[in-house]
């Protein structure tokens, strides 16, 4: 397929993917694009790292705007992020013994 037949037909598939989903889930969407262009300014320190997979492992990573190592940092940040989410409201550890 020609590069520009893959496009257009790129183009439909979001087009219809984007057209399927609530105001509330295209909201979100235009959120998480603004956050995405933004790691395309090279002159700022915006950046990011993309998971994709399934709930049960992963498939792809994508990083925008940072080399292998920022990428780390912010993977470490992320555990440490969700550990805390995940611990927030539990009762101590000592009461589980």
């Amino acid at each position: 397929m020609l590069k520009h037949e893959l496009r257009s037909e790129l183009e439909k598939e979001i087009e219809r993917r984007v057209a399927a989903m609530s105001e509330d889930e295209r909201d979100h969407l235009r959120t998480v694009l603004y956050e995405f262009v933004l790691c395309y300014d090279t002159a700022g320190d915006d950046c990011a790292v993309v998971l994709f997979g399934t709930k049960d492992k992963l498939d792809n990573v994508i990083t925008m705007n940072c080399s292998g190592m920022s990428a780390a940092n912010i993977m470490n940040e992320a555990y440490d992020f969700f550990g805390y989410l995940n611990t927030e409201g539990a009762p101590p550890k000592q009461m589980f013994n």
